[in-house]
C-alpha cells in the first residue's frame, strides 16, 4: 500500500535521490540539498501553524512505500503564489494592428510578462520515481482532499504551471529563442536561479511586448504545449476540471492551467463517512477502489479497496492502520477516475 502523507524533515535524502532523477525543467525541486532542506522546513512550519487566512504556507507531501517505508514520489501546494516575491507568467494576448487608411490590418499574438503578486494557489513539484508508475494519481489528487478539509488555508482558485518541452539537450527551445538572449545564461544556471530569488527576472527580461512571429519556428510551435512525460499529469487536471488559461512559463513556454477549488473534481465529489473496520470488505457494487483520507492535520490518504454506502466506509485494518483511524472516526472519500497510468 502507498501512503500519501506530510514530508518529514528526516526525508531530505530521499527528495534530494528523487530531484537528482528528475529531468531538467522541475524548478520547484532542484537537485540542491540546502534549498530542499528549506523546503522542507517550511512545509513542517506550515502544516504546524495556525492559519485563518491563506498566507505564505507551503506544503510538501510525500507519497510512501508502506512495504518499504521508502519515499517514492513527491508534490506540493502553495497556499498563495506571490507573497514573497511575484510570481511572473506570460500572458498571451492577440492585438489587432490595423490601418483604416490602406483598409489593411493584421492580428499578432504578443507575450507580456507579468508579475503576479498575492494570487491564487499552486499545486506543483508532482515527482514520482519510474519504478513506481501507477500511482501519481494519490501523488496528484490527494491534495485536494486535504485543501477540501481545510479550505481556510488556501485561495479561492488555484493554477498549475507545467512542465513545458524540452530538447534533447534538455533545454527549451522557448528559452534558446528568447530568455537567452537577454540573460546570456545557460537553462539550467536560470533555472537554479529562479528558485532562489527571482529579483534578476524584473531586471534582465524584457518589460514591453514580445511578439510571438519574431521567436523562432521551433519556439513559436512548443508554446503552451507539456512535455512528453507531463502529459498524463495535464490530463488528470484537465479530467478534474482546470482548464488552461493565457500563460504560460516563462522559460519553457509550458502551459498554466486553473480552477475554482469548489469546482475541482474530487474535491467537489468527496464525502465524508464514518469508518468501519472489518477483517473483510463484503463485495457489493459500493465496493472498489476509492481515494479515502483522514480529516487530521496529520493528513493520511490511501487508495484502497473499501465499501462506500449510506455514509459509512468499511475497510481493512491495513487501510485504517494507514489512514491512522479506527471504527467510528471521519473519512473524506472520492473515487479516484482511473482512465491511464501516471
Amino acid at each position: 500500500m502507498y501512503v500519501f502523507r506530510p514530508m518529514h524533515r528526516d526525508d531530505c535524502d530521499a527528495l534530494l535521490r528523487l530531484a537528482s532523477q528528475s529531468a531538467a525543467g522541475l524548478t520547484s525541486l532542484p537537485s540542491d540539498e540546502h534549498i530542499l532542506r528549506k523546503r522542507i522546513e517550511h512545509s513542517v512550519e506550515s502544516f504546524a501553524c495556525t492559519v485563518k487566512k491563506a498566507g505564505d504556507e507551503g506544503y510538501l507531501f510525500a507519497l510512501e512505500d508502506s512495504a518499504t517505508k521508502m519515499v517514492v514520489g513527491v508534490s506540493g501546494i502553495e497556499a498563495v503564489v506571490g507573497v514573497r516575491e511575484p510570481f511572473y507568467t506570460y500572458l498571451i494576448q492577440d492585438d489587432l494592428h490595423e490601418s483604416k487608411a490602406l483598409e489593411m490590418g493584421q492580428q499578432h499574438t504578443t507575450l507580456h510578462l507579468t508579475a503576479i503578486k498575492k494570487g491564487p494557489s499552486e499545486i506543483c513539484s508532482l515527482l514520482l520515481s519510474p519504478k513506481h508508475r501507477g500511482n501519481g494519481r494519490l501523488l496528484s489528487l490527494g491534495r485536494f482532499l486535504f485543501m477540501a478539509a481545510f479550505p481556510n488555508r488556501f485561495s479561492d482558485h488555484v493554477i498549475a504551471e507545467l512542465r513545458g518541452v524540452i530538447d534533447d539537450n534538455g533545454v527549451p527551445p522557448f528559452y534558446t529563442s528568447l530568455a537567452k538572449s537577454f540573460m546570456n545564461m545557460p537553462f539550467t544556471r536560470a533555472d537554479y536561479l529562479s528558485m532562489r530569488n527571482k529579483e534578476f527576472i524584473k531586471k534582465l527580461m524584457p518589460s514591453y511586448p514580445i511578439y510571438k512571429r519574431m521567436l523562432s519556428t521551433a519556439a513559436q510551435a512548443v508554446i503552451g504545449h507539456v512535455h512528453i512525460n507531463t502529459r498524463p499529469a495535464l490530463h488528470v487536471l484537465l479530467d478534474e476540471g482546470f482548464k488552461k488559461i493565457q500563460c504560460i512559463d516563462i522559460f519553457d513556454g509550458g502551459p498554466v492551467v486553473r480552477a475554482t477549488c469548489t469546482d475541482i473534481r474530487s474535491i467537489q465529489e468527496s464525502q465524508i463517512c464514518t469508518v468501519q473496520v472489518k477483517d473483510d470488505v463484503p463485495k457489493s457494487p459500493h465496493t472498489h477502489k476509492w481515494l479515502i483520507a483522514n480529516e487530521s492535520i496529520d493528513f493520511r490518504c490511501v487508495h484502497a479497496v473499501a465499501q462506500h454506502v449510506a455514509g459509512k466506509l468499511v475497510c481493512t485494518p491495513a487501510c485504517a492502520s494507514a489512514l491512522h483511524v479506527d471504527t467510528g472516526a471521519q473519512v473524506r472519500v472520492v473515487g479516484a477516475r482511473v482512465r491511464e497510468e501516471l
